[in-house]
């Protein structure tokens, strides 16, 4: 699973965490683990009070635990739980995994409230170039476009609600996780951290993350969120996060141009075209990250009214950045407003 998202920067002090079921000694630190996972990197930082964590048992159940997230969501692996579901031509009721069904259940959830948010649309990313070949000849024809709409579309996939099963209702029809997945990645890694007794922490998968507890300082994570210029290398706004998730998604890197014309690879369910509007990024705050991360995704595929008012409708906490001629203007939703009184 590759990364397919422009993502925020963390500026971090440290990371933290108190683990309990791990041997300690008698002082207090900050242990700090790094790796590679779904395309990306991760990092986990742990603030702890007592006997030391054992780093090189906590990095090996860390990485195991993404090893296993990765086989099943990952497109990008040809025997994954998705794969195998994602080739299979069967619309009967297929078995998953906790976690794959969780996910799928997340994402319908959000479809719901949104309709930008479509994890079936992988087929008109891959004819706009921004697939997993990454290949790009010629714009989509109408007609490309129009056969490729057969079978997109998340009311073809449906979920029980009380069973790990879903099932595809056109046989070509097919899922890809990557708006979501690396923000359940983040939640899966802060589940088990908290299962052995941390409070504070930091988790990080590809810009997502999760901030519990308080840093080595005592006091609330600091977090960058990127300034979206092309460029790179400022911040638009640093906040506090306690007990918390972001995400941000953005189009102002991953595009091609042709001809004067930029494409951004935020495709709208809608018209199966690139998004043309003015939101340059937009971050999400969120009790679960797999929440922020996905609805991040989907008001970045909205034009940016309508992404304002279901946000607010929906109590989402959201920044959005807009580029108006140029320069950057923020427009917060009253629910983040109410997160960061002194924004």
């Amino acid at each position: 699973m590759k990364l397919s998202k422009d993502k925020l920067i963390i500026w971090i002090p440290v990371f933290v965490l108190v683990v309990g079921s791990i041997i300690y000694a008698r002082k207090s630190g900050t242990i700090e683990i790094s790796g590679k996972t779904m395309g990306t990197t991760y990092s986990v930082k742990l603030v702890y009070t007592g006997d030391s964590p054992d780093k090189e048992f906590l990095k090996k159940r860390i990485d195991d635990l993404l090893v296993e997230f990765n086989d099943s969501m990952s497109t990008y692996i040809p025997d994954s739980e998705i794969s195998k579901f994602n080739k299979s031509p069967s619309t009967s009721w297929a078995e998953i995994s906790k976690d794959f069904y969780s996910v799928v259940k997340l994402s319908k959830s959000i479809h719901g409230k949104t309709r930008s948010f479509d994890p079936t649309i992988g087929p008109a990313i891959n004819l706009w170039g921004f697939g997993e070949d990454g290949s790009w000849q010629k714009q989509p024809s109408d007609s490309d476009l129009k056969n490729t709409r057969d079978f997109i579309g998340f009311e073809k996939i449906d979920v029980s609600p009380n069973k790990n099963q879903i099932r595809k209702l056109h046989p070509k029809t097919s899922i890809n996780l990557s708006a979501i997945a690396k923000g359940y990645a983040v939640d899966v890694v802060s589940s088990y951290l908290r299962s052995i007794k941390a409070k504070n922490f930091l988790v990080e998968i590809g810009g997502e993350i999760r901030a519990e507890g308080n840093n080595s300082s005592g006091e609330s994570w600091q977090i960058g969120i990127e300034s979206p210029d092309p460029a790179g290398g400022s911040l638009e706004r640093i906040l506090s996060l306690k007990d918390l998730s972001m995400a941000t998604s953005g189009n102002y890197r991953n595009y091609f141009e042709r001809d004067g014309v930029r494409y951004s690879h935020i495709i709208s369910p809608e018209t199966l075209r690139p998004v043309t509007h003015n939101t340059a990024s937009v971050s999400v705050v969120h009790r679960y990250c797999g929440a922020a991360d996905g609805w991040s995704t989907a008001l970045l595929a909205m034009n940016p009214s309508e992404a304002l008012s279901v946000a607010e409708s929906n109590n989402i906490a959201a920044l959005f950045i807009l580029n108006k001629n140029g320069s950057f203007v923020t427009k917060p939703t009253r629910e983040f407003e109410k997160i960061f009184k002194n924004f």
